[in-house]
């Protein structure tokens, strides 16, 4: 956290942690606050990808990842409430070679059978072909797990035409898909019934800021305003929502009370520092200020 944060200037932070990230990670790490099972996997790298490892473990977060060269990334969060503004600068990451690739497929196949859903998160580091989640989201359905995607770019575009079964883009990331700039909530609402009906996708559920969120599947369609917090940091928020969804999910909530549990998330991660680090207590809390709204049908 740095008050008044500018460019060509030393700037000295207030406070400062280092922690395992990246959106899988996140969505891992609320899970388990929730009570649910879950392991992280994906590729390391040199000594930040150490420090992962040995993060994760202190916070006795499952994981399996594969090990390949170079370095794993790292992510700065520089966070000015002086002046409201958020900047972020993330590392490229290391550049993944076919037989890398290869052995992550092969770990993510391997860890099928004991699951009963797989997240595709986040970007892709360089090496990793344009249709990657599409070929394991096609993988992961024909073994009967529930398939869940939250990516953008080319990767979100290819893996929707794969059939997740659950797809969480924000509104830019949607727009991104849909090639025209979406706004209301019956913009939002008319793209992911496109999706639905193109791509056989069953839940869409669309974050919109401190806006709040809306969520589609089959004839129902429900919309969440955002409780009023002290806002922190949107860093995380979309992972924490993401997990909260699933977990709701799993525990037999109804469609409305997935987004509710969803909402909450989001805006207990917003009002804390770090990401996906909101208790099970303010995720709680905050669900009671939260009603979702059928808007239509769908």
């Amino acid at each position: 956290m740095v008050h008044g944060f500018a460019l060509d200037k030393v700037n000295r932070p207030e406070s400062a942690h280092t922690v395992p990230g990246g959106k899988g990670v996140n969505v891992s790490r609320v899970l388990r606050t929730l009570g649910v099972d879950t392991i992280a996997t994906g590729f390391i790298a040199g000594s930040a990808g150490a420090m992962i490892e040995h993060g994760l473990t202190n916070e006795e977060i499952p994981h399996d990842f594969v090990r390949t060269e170079g370095e794993s990334r790292l992510c700065m969060g520089i966070i000015d409430p002086e002046n409201g503004t958020q900047t972020e600068i993330n590392e490229a990451g290391p550049n993944i070679s076919e037989e890398d690739l290869n052995a992550l497929k092969d770990k993510i196949i391997s860890l099928l059978p004991s699951a009963d859903y797989i997240a595709f998160c986040g970007s892709v580091p360089a090496g990793i072909p344009d249709d990657f989640y599409a070929e394991m989201i096609k993988t992961a359905n024909d073994a009967g797990v529930k398939t869940v995607l939250d990516s953008s770019g080319v990767q979100l575009r290819n893996g929707i035409k794969a059939s997740p079964k659950i797809i969480k883009p924000n509104t830019n990331e949607l727009s991104q898909v849909a090639e025209t700039e979406i706004f209301t909530l019956e913009e939002i609402l008319d793209g992911a019934k496109t999706f639905r009906t193109l791509y056989g996708v069953e839940t869409v559920a669309v974050t919109m800021g401190r806006t709040g969120a809306m969520v589609i599947r089959g004839d129902e369609a429900y919309a969440a305003k955002s409780p009023e917090i002290e806002f922190v940091s949107a860093v995380g928020s979309g992972d924490s929502f993401l997990a909260a969804f699933m977990a709701a999910e799993m525990k037999g909530c109804s469609l409305g009370e997935c987004l509710e549990w969803a909402t909450a998330a989001g805006a207990a991660n917003a009002a804390i520092s770090g990401s996906g680090f909101c208790t099970k207590e303010m995720i709680y809390a905050l669900k009671e200020k939260i009603v979702a709204e059928r808007i239509c049908e769908a």
